[in-house]
């Protein structure tokens, strides 16, 4: 047997994949389609549904508070459109009767001023905009403008006096970036969130297309004649290294076309966001910044391919390895639910735990080490547990790999895979 068997395999999943209109497509548009649905995201929420919330304001105060509520909610916009629509009724307002309104699509909700409000009395609003954080940023900010000034007639602050202390503070909040580079926070962890979204897909869609080109191979029977060619070792580890450059090619492309993008970053920001967007300090990619990522998406890949191929060859069908997949892919689902972590404090003891386990640190390393400099111990300690998961991972799914290939008629149960690798 060549030892270069397992090159002719990576070579022709290759070579087909990178003919596939599917991969061409996918590589052009992928990052289009990503930035347009993130796009259309921030419009819908910022749309609001398209109209002019109608709300009842019942004010129950004795100071005629709800009339400088009206008058603060009428003027909140966003953008150049008006947000709310307010009626103000009196407290003996029927809130059933309004309840009813609400149902029958006439209102999209009341507020309720209580007679203390002005002293920190509770104030309720019910409506089906409840759930917009726009409308209920507008909301609150209101009632605060609206209760403050309140508060300073009270104390005998005339107008001038009462905008002076409500002047907003100047407050510009930047992240520390290698190189002594100053970024803006938000863009930071836009940036750092965005690549670290995409390596978890690439990692898992790359992955479940190893799984489905064995069992594709395996249920059509041709399997049985390549496996004559080829050891199922270099079978299995030609096909993950040939799909696998797949993914590092549509990475490194989509990392051309955002190279190209950021020598457009002011003009693409003001088309977006307004004119004051191209201020935006965006954080680049260093080149050590850029091997991490790479390294961890490959080890990733190498580690989650590897386990995918072993679920393919213990299975029959595409329809029972999708049913054994949802384990391994769990995993990388809570992987990605610990983002919020690492954004919010990269530094914190937990988020150091968690971007050294082997199975979370290929979507998570890279995320931390956009956001932070990272220690160069444990940039290693992560490193040798991936490589080393990596090496377990390559030994048990090849002894599965080499015993399920060639069963049929029976779905494998783990302890018939624990027994295929203890005999592999």
């Amino acid at each position: 047997m060549s030892s270069s068997a397992w090159l002719v395999v990576a070579r022709r999943e290759y070579t087909e994949g990178a003919r596939s209109k599917w991969f061409i497509v996918t590589c052009v548009l992928g990052p289009v389609f990503f930035v347009a649905l993130i796009g259309f995201s921030a419009w819908a929420q910022l749309r609001g549904g398209g109209k002019v919330a109608r709300v009842v304001l019942i004010d129950e105060t004795h100071e005629a508070i709800g009339k400088d509520v009206a008058t603060e909610l009428e003027a909140g916009k966003l953008g150049e459109r008006q947000r709310f629509r307010v009626e103000v009724a009196p407290s003996a307002a029927d809130r059933g009767a309004l309840t009813k309104r609400i149902d029958a699509g006439e209102l999209d909700g009341y507020l309720v001023l209580p007679a203390d409000v002005a002293t920190g009395g509770l104030v309720v609003y019910r409506g089906t905009n409840a759930s917009s954080t726009v409308d209920m940023s507008i909301l609150e900010h209101s009632l605060r403008t609206a209760i403050v000034h309140a508060r300073a007639r009270a104390l005998g602050l005339d107008a001038t006096q009462t905008s002076a202390l409500l002047a907003p503070v100047a407050f510009d909040a930047r992240q520390a970036a290698a190189g002594g580079e100053e970024v803006t926070g938000e863009a930071a962890f836009f940036v750092a969130y965005i690549i670290s979204f995409l390596l978890y897909m690439g990692i898992l869609l790359y992955g479940v297309t190893v799984m489905r080109a064995v069992v594709l191979e395996k249920s059509s029977r041709v399997m049985e004649v390549v496996v004559s060619c080829a050891t199922p070792w270099d079978l299995m580890l030609g096909k993950v290294v040939g799909i696998g450059m797949l993914g590092l090619t549509q990475l490194g492309l989509w990392t051309g076309l955002a190279a190209v993008a950021a020598g457009f970053k002011g003009p693409i920001l003001t088309h977006f966001l307004g004119p004051g967007a191209a201020s935006i300090a965006i954080p680049g990619v260093g080149a050590g910044q850029l091997a991490c990522i790479v390294v961890f998406f490959l080890g990733g890949y190498f580690l989650y391919s590897a386990i995918f191929a072993a679920v393919g060859a213990a299975n029959d069908s595409e329809r029972d390895a999708q049913q054994a997949q949802m384990p391994v892919m769990m995993v990388l689902i809570v992987a990605s639910m610990c983002f919020p972590i690492i954004s919010g404090a990269p530094r914190d003891p937990l988020a150091v735990v968690l971007t050294t386990i082997p199975f979370f640190s290929p979507v998570l390393m890279p995320m931390r080490v956009l956001l932070t400099p990272v220690p160069a111990w444990q940039l290693a300690l992560s490193f040798v547990s991936l490589l080393a998961t990596i090496a377990l991972a390559l030994w048990a799914a090849a002894r599965i790999f080499r015993v399920g290939i060639l069963m049929y008629g029976k779905r494998s149960t783990f302890r018939e895979l624990a027994r295929w690798v203890r005999e592999g």
